[in-house]
């Protein structure tokens, strides 16, 4: 498989950045299959931009919108970047879902979406990028029904990708992108069969900062809501830690972050996975992601250091796959901010030491990851605070 970056730094002006994008087109040799992921500023989908480089490609494009990226060394918040694969002998195929609002079952819409796409493919899937909406209740959200409705109809099909992304305040107005479209209420879906063998790393903030190893164990929980640990009520359980005594619970859990792992029956970590909490309630405490009953926590913190060793790791790994070329990279936005005053040292690392490597890396409102496989089946999550790496 082939790939190339092409990155558009014109925001405002369409026929600008036409100009830029055949520039860039001139240099690249496509294959019998093409696909471009798309990672683009909001400023570039509200001027037009966008639309205007997305009708003038020939092949389709999903991905989302990003609060900011860097690809190939270019870097900022007002871009817009492509990544385009190309090959004899893998093709691709996307869709986007019905819309995801009011009640609607985001089984149901998931499900008729893979059929859809997976329909045009000629063989089995062997990779899946998945784009959901960011959230409009910050409490539940898509992501992780689009993720089961996903591994239940192919529980061995590997799913990457990202919760689309903007600034903070503004997170739900997030946009997901398919052809020159884009919604906030829709998932974008992309299906890769023939000869493709990805390979998945999470950098995790249980690498690095754990602050209180074993909390406790949940022994109640519902969907993303914790309800008891250790047998006590979560909002008691988590006023009684040292760490959260004489805090404000809600204002010190936002910059905290549970470590969750799963164990099979011989204590073997099935899967570890860093859980932001959003809110704690006299009922319960309200993580990102699902949770279950028999679930073993451990607290960290995110900061400056923890990005900068973690997102180290990460490209070491990269580095290590002397035959792979191309990486396609999400960082958690809280990593951002918790970078303090380098918020771009996450991209300078990754600029830096990469090589020979095409990639690009966005910030996400929620890296989707597999974390192990177990057995035959692969173990699809949502992550928090990490970063996610995907390389080809």
């Amino acid at each position: 498989m082939k790939s190339y970056v092409v990155s558009i730094t014109e925001v405002d002006d369409p026929q600008i950045a036409l100009l830029e994008l055949k520039a860039q087109m001139t240099e690249i040799e496509l294959l019998k299959h093409s696909i471009g992921i798309v990672s683009a500023s909001l400023d570039c989908i509200d001027s037009g931009v966008y639309a205007a480089v997305a009708n003038a490609l020939s092949f389709p494009l999903a991905g989302m919108s990003t609060f900011s990226q860097s690809a190939n060394g270019e870097a900022g918040m007002f871009l817009l970047s492509i990544l385009i694969l190309s090959s004899d002998n893998c093709e691709f195929a996307c869709g986007y879902s019905a819309p995801i609002t009011g009640n609607a079952d985001i089984s149901a819409l998931m499900r008729a979406c893979y059929a859809d796409v997976t329909g045009r493919l000629s063989g089995e899937p062997k990779l899946a990028l998945l784009y959901p909406p960011f959230p409009e209740d910050s409490l539940t959200g898509p992501a992780t029904h689009c993720l089961r409705a996903l591994s239940a109809e192919n529980v061995a099909l590997p799913i990457f990708g990202s919760i689309a992304c903007r600034e903070v305040e503004n997170l739900p107005e997030a946009e997901v992108i398919f052809g020159a479209e884009a919604s906030s209420e829709r998932c974008a879906l992309v299906l890769m069969s023939g000869d493709i063998s990805p390979e998945f790393y999470v950098g995790a903030v249980a690498d690095e900062a754990t602050v209180i190893s074993v909390v406790g164990v949940v022994t109640k929980a519902s969907e993303n809501r914790v309800l008891e640990i250790n047998g006590v009520n979560a909002k008691q359980f988590l006023e009684q830690m040292d760490y959260f005594v004489g805090k404000d619970i809600n204002e010190t859990a936002s910059s905290s972050i549970l470590i969750a792992e799963t164990k099979d029956e011989n204590g073997k970590i099935l899967s570890s996975l860093a859980q932001g909490i959003l809110l704690v309630t006299d009922e319960y405490a309200v993580l990102d992601n699902f949770i279950e009953t028999g679930t073993v926590l451990s607290l960290a913190a995110l900061t400056k250091e923890t990005v900068t060793a973690t997102t180290g790791k990460a490209v070491s790994w990269i580095n290590g796959h002397e035959r792979k070329k191309t990486a396609l990279m999400y960082s958690c936005l809280r990593r951002w901010f918790a970078a303090a005053d380098e918020n771009h040292k996450e991209f300078d690392i990754i600029d830096e030491s990469l090589s020979g490597i095409n990639y690009q890396v966005s910030y996400s409102g929620g890296e989707i990851c597999p974390t192990s496989p177990k057995g035959e089946k692969m173990l699809n999550a949502k992550h928090s605070s990490s970063i996610a790496v995907c390389v080809f």
